[in-house]
């Protein structure tokens, strides 16, 4: 039964994938991060259905007239990073069994993908309805794993099996749990634009405390999807984005005397996994103290810099494993990954290439707190005013946590990176147009109801 039902879901957005650019756009999104394939019994992968969703999504915007366009300082560097890294491959590259080829692929079709979405989402609605996908998705899944955990008394989900992708293995999805978690609490605040969606039923877009109330059960289930995954990383990163997050609320003093009694009945009352204090204190331990895990990266990471002294371009994607074997005495075994998406941007495309991929960040951040004071500027005259400002707060504390969690964990080729630069520059578009409606009365009772 289960097998039928999602095969049907599938099927039915399929159908309309072709009908429309953008259900095509989400459609792709879908695939990506849900990974809907997984959830049947049967074995779907004769099918390629990902791929199927893909080549639908490029085909059908091309035949509505949307095009990859390059036209903005964040998809140049995209692409610079793509080619120093195609480059550092060509010149030095590894083996096969390291699957060497598959990165360049890879962000060939995501960039192809990102700058189509970004050509197609023109519109707050589309917008939300992107960020509703993309959130969402996971959302099901990590809030359902946390509620889980805690209805078992505690449980530790670290080695479980879980979603594959970006998500395959306990540090990646616990990862993907934390940046997308600020994207769910922008849902959580903005749940009254559920209401500006056609095919939501009317029950629920007049009772929008029933999306608040599920958004506030996934999100609680998720910060515990964390905790049970034991990945210390993410959660001290977690931490610090919501930390940030905090910093950034224009009510500060409210937040806190609303946040801090649901805390507290939160640390008594949910139960924390056997070992996770100890696992999480041990992250701040003297180096004697650490584990093998956490004394092991500073070894990596000085490989890593060992490495780019001798090959000054990178020795390219994913090649970092097979070069290691040359630089190392196998005090940690052969073949180890670098762990930090930092160190793997800097060994597979060299000095420039950690310069454009910390340029990525720098740039995108600076956009948006730009955006940010924009909107401060313009704030008693615009109309969805909180709507952007929130996204580009969710925007900073993703980026933040990505900047910490990801020094730890080799993850330069997660989509979710990508996407929030992207998302990046479809904000700019749309809260200049925003900006510029309030400054043009003909404009703004012309667009009022697109925005």
């Amino acid at each position: 039964m289960r097998d039928l039902v999602v095969v049907a879901l599938i099927l039915f957005l399929y159908f309309l994938s072709m009908r429309s650019a953008y259900s095509a756009c989400l459609m792709y999104w879908w695939f990506n991060i849900f990974r809907p394939q997984d959830w049947v019994w049967s074995d779907l992968s004769a099918f390629q259905l990902p791929f199927l969703a893909t080549v639908i999504f490029f085909v059908v915007s091309f035949l509505k007239g949307y095009r990859p366009k390059v036209n903005d300082k964040l998809m140049f560097m995209m692409i610079g990073f793509w080619l120093l890294g195609t480059f550092a491959s060509i010149l030095y590259g590894c083996s096969s069994d390291f699957q060497s080829v598959e990165p360049i692929k890879h962000l060939s079709l995501l960039f192809i993908a990102l700058f189509l979405t970004i050509d197609i989402v023109k519109t707050k609605k589309q917008l939300f309805g992107l960020v509703c996908v993309v959130a969402l998705s996971l959302a099901f899944y990590t809030g359902k794993g946390g509620i889980s955990a805690i209805l078992s008394g505690g449980a530790v989900r670290y080695g479980v099996d879980n979603l594959g992708g970006m998500f395959s293995g306990s540090n990646g999805y616990a990862m993907g749990t934390a940046i997308l978690l600020f994207f769910m609490v922008f849902i959580f605040r903005h749940a009254d634009s559920f209401k500006e969606i056609n095919w939501i039923p009317s029950f629920i877009k007049n009772r929008t405390y029933l999306i608040k109330g599920f958004m506030a059960l996934m999100i609680i289930g998720s910060i515990f999807n964390v905790i049970s995954l034991f990945s210390r990383a993410s959660a001290i990163a977690l931490a610090c984005g919501f930390f940030v997050l905090y910093l950034l609320s224009n009510k500060k003093l409210q937040v806190f005397v609303i946040v801090l009694p649901i805390l507290f009945i939160l640390a008594s009352t949910v139960p924390i996994p056997d070992g996770y204090k100890d696992r999480i204190r041990s992250a701040f331990a003297e180096t004697e103290e650490l584990d093998e895990s956490a004394l092991s990266r500073p070894y990596y990471w000085k490989i890593a810099t060992e490495i780019v002294r001798d090959h000054p371009t990178g020795v390219g994607l994913n090649c970092y494993r097979q070069y290691y074997n040359n630089y190392s005495n196998e005090r940690f075994g052969v073949s180890r990954d670098v762990h930090s998406s930092h160190f793997n941007a800097f060994t597979d495309a060299g000095y420039a290439g950690i310069l454009v991929w910390f340029m990525l960040f720098f740039v995108s951040l600076t956009r948006l707190f730009s955006f940010r004071r924009l909107l401060n500027k313009h704030r008693t005259n615009l109309v969805n005013y909180s709507f952007y400002y929130h996204l580009c707060d969710a925007a900073i504390a993703a980026q933040i946590v990505y900047l910490l969690g990801g020094s730890f964990y080799t993850l330069t080729y997660m989509d979710l990176i990508w996407w929030i630069w992207g998302l990046t520059i479809i904000l700019e578009r749309l809260i200049k147009q925003e900006v510029e409606v309030t400054t043009d009365p003909e404009t703004k009772s012309k667009l009022h109801g697109t925005l």
